[in-house]
């Protein structure tokens, strides 16, 4: 038997308010940690080390601001938004604003795995700028679409946060939006990362001699790299397929309520999961970088 959609939609919110209570504490720590080290330790303050804390700096904004916000509101449909329309507009552009950064420090992590390889890279501030100017300007139709309005609801009228139906600019975004995002930010980052890893690996294979130490350490922080990218795809999958099967599922088959249930279930799955995203790259570095151990170490137990 099915069971009832208020069953599985209780269960998804407590659910999701339990891991974002997790997601916040460990994301917290860990991007706070990776953010103090780089800043701190001279011997960490490389184009690498430098990108990984720019990567921890959108990971903490949707920390801090988002996760919250999406656990409080998730918790509390169908009543009022009560952050009224600037926050409404701020909230899915900071949300897309920290996918961005997480997308483009990946493409530019992985690059510069291959590029230091054969020649050094200059003008690190200039990248970081970049990485965030495009990803805010990448967010300006989330934040531009997105508006508060008042919907009927048991016999009354509530006010919900969610895409604008009046506005041209917005039906047209919200009908392209979940292709757009798929292909932007999921395999873009995956296409470039195999592509820059596939001309390295060819590199290593050509140019081995005299360069086995260094090669190694190379190897060694190129394996980082493509560890996070691979958490990011495992973290995003979810959420990309879910609302794509929203969209391309016929109205017939979702106004079935055991596929409704099943496809809001999971489409909470993919949320939690995406955000659990932006605190799992400190782990992973505590888990593969010896130096990250041994910082993150110093810092945590300092006291003890």
């Amino acid at each position: 038997p099915c069971p009832s959609p208020i069953t599985v939609d209780h269960a998804a919110k407590i659910t999701h308010i339990i891991l974002s209570a997790v997601i916040f504490a460990l994301g917290l720590t860990g991007n706070s940690l990776v953010i103090r080290i780089v800043a701190t330790k001279p011997d960490m303050r490389n184009a690498p080390n430098v990108l990984l804390a720019g990567l921890a700096c959108g990971d903490l904004l949707f920390i801090l601001l988002c996760v919250p916000l999406t656990a409080y509101n998730l918790y509390t449909v169908p009543t009022d938004w009560i952050f009224g329309t600037a926050m409404c507009k701020l909230l899915p552009f900071l949300q897309q604003t920290s996918l961005g950064v997480t997308v483009l420090s990946l493409m530019a992590l992985s690059a510069d795995r291959y590029i230091r390889l054969s020649q050094s890279w200059r003008g690190l501030g200039v990248r970081l700028a970049l990485i965030w100017s495009l990803a805010a300007l990448s967010a300006v139709p989330a934040a531009v679409s997105y508006t508060t309005r008042s919907v009927p609801w048991h016999g009354g009228n509530i006010t919900v946060c969610g895409m604008d139906q009046e506005s041209p600019f917005a039906r047209t975004y919200n009908r392209w939006r979940v292709w757009l995002r798929f292909a932007l930010y999921f395999c873009l980052p995956l296409a470039v990362t195999a592509v820059h890893y596939s001309l390295m690996a060819k590199h290593m294979m050509t140019n081995t001699r005299g360069m086995d130490d260094r090669m190694t350490k190379r190897r060694r922080a190129a394996r980082v790299v493509l560890c996070i990218v691979a958490l990011f795809a495992v973290c995003w999958l979810p959420f990309h397929l879910t609302n794509i099967l929203r969209i391309t599922l016929p109205c017939s088959v979702l106004q079935n309520i055991c596929t409704f249930s099943a496809l809001q279930g999971a489409h909470h799955f993919g949320l939690t999961l995406g955000s659990f995203n932006s605190c799992v790259n400190p782990i992973a570095l505590y888990i593969l970088s010896r130096k990250y151990k041994l910082y993150m170490d110093s810092l945590l137990f300092c006291c003890c």
